[in-house]
């Protein structure tokens, strides 16, 4: 990685990403963006005032980042709304990974949370990395989300390709696991058919010989065969089985990945990726799919 653009509002959320971000650049010799986007859809004499104020207080981050933490930082800043203003300065800096704070919690005027985080996420179409915890060192284990589609297998690659995470045995990065949390219609009959239990474990037995071949063969076409793997049966929410696997891994780190339906890039498996956003308590990197 060369370039990490941090969003911030000033908050502390914001310094959650942007201590991660130092972490993060300090680790691969990288440089740091911070941006900044003021609400441009009313220029009167408050927002130019705002403008001189943010800009002021980027100033002084910058300094700070480059004079206390040895991390070389440049600023960007745009009126505009936040996806709007955010996806530009994307497009500018080109960044290898963008790095926001915790979207849970909603404010009127908040640029980085909600849904707005969410359209983020989409227009942006750059791995983008949820900074949820309190940053306490670089990254140890991570848990890789998969749903078989062909946008989580390249997200395999483009992780190792990151090289945030190591999904080998080499160079020391932060290691884990893949996980496939799959359908078990035993699971969801049962609740109206009553099965008797020993019919119940064999249907669950087939779906998960079923979900272990299909996942095998995947990670093999990728060249990967030998990412260790978990797999779940959906008895809750795809959701809630991603992030209680991850507190069972002592995952540090949860990746997910996006893919294009309809010309807009859906979050994997529909509304999940918002889910484990809103659930987990450790940080979330997003992948979206590819160009092309």
């Amino acid at each position: 990685m060369r370039t990490l653009l941090v969003a911030t509002d000033f908050s502390a959320r914001g310094d959650r990403a942007l201590r991660r971000a130092v972490l993060l650049a300090r680790e691969f010799g990288a440089r740091i963006v911070l941006a900044h986007i003021i609400d441009g859809d009313e220029p009167d004499d408050g927002a130019f005032a705002e403008d001189d104020a943010a800009k002021g207080l980027l100033a002084r981050l910058a300094e700070t980042v480059r004079t206390i933490d040895g991390v070389s930082c440049d600023v960007r800043i745009a009126a505009s709304t936040p996806v709007a203003g955010l996806t530009r300065i994307v497009r500018e800096v080109m960044p290898d990974l963008l790095i926001m704070g915790d979207p849970r919690r909603r404010a009127a005027r908040d640029a980085f949370l909600g849904s707005t985080a969410e359209l983020i996420l989409r227009s942006a179409r750059c791995p983008t990395l949820i900074a949820r915890a309190v940053p306490a060192g670089h990254y140890r284990r991570f848990l890789q989300a998969i749903d078989l589609s062909p946008g989580s297998s390249g997200a395999l690659a483009r992780l190792a390709a990151l090289g945030l995470a190591d999904p080998g045995k080499e160079r020391g990065r932060a290691r884990g696991a893949v996980l496939h949390v799959y359908d078990c219609p035993a699971l969801k009959l049962g609740r109206l058919a009553a099965p008797s239990g020993e019919e119940r474990g064999f249907h669950e037995g087939e779906a998960h010989e079923s979900a272990g071949r299909t996942v095998a063969q995947m990670l093999a076409k990728a060249g990967l065969s030998d990412m260790p793997v978990r797999l779940r049966p959906d008895r809750k929410t795809v959701a809630r089985e991603i992030v209680e696997a991850a507190e069972e891994e002592r995952a540090d780190l949860i990746i997910l990945s996006t893919r294009g339906q309809g010309g807009i890039a859906r979050l994997v498996l529909g509304s999940v990726a918002q889910q484990v956003l809103v659930e987990s308590a450790v940080d979330v990197l997003i992948f979206p799919p590819e160009e092309g």
